[in-house]
């Protein structure tokens, strides 16, 4: 994509901006039930194989930290969008004039 030059730019990328935070919400959430369900079938590989049981276990692991990691980033995205959309008892703007 192609640079657009200064002189160009409308200057309206603040009030055009798109938040990507229900996306990122809809992934984080795919990935943490998607890491849950890994780890809980690579453990139960683990405790039921005869051999590579190391495998089994850092895969158990490694899908464990997925889900932790994809839980502390819905924490913030929920953070986030709150403060994206506040709700009608918070006022985020200047105090007005009386």
């Amino acid at each position: 994509m192609p640079r657009i030059p200064r002189s160009q730019r409308r200057g309206t990328e603040p009030n055009d901006a798109v938040t990507d935070l229900p996306l990122r919400r809809a992934l984080s959430r795919w990935a943490l039930i998607a890491g849950l369900i890994a780890a809980v079938l690579c453990a139960w590989g683990a405790a039921t194989a005869a051999e590579h049981r190391g495998v089994w276990i850092f895969a158990a692991a490694v899908s464990a930290a997925t889900a932790l990691v994809a839980a502390v980033d819905l924490t913030i995205v929920r953070r986030r969008m709150r403060e994206v959309r506040p709700g009608p008892d918070r006022h985020t703007g200047p105090t007005p004039p009386r």
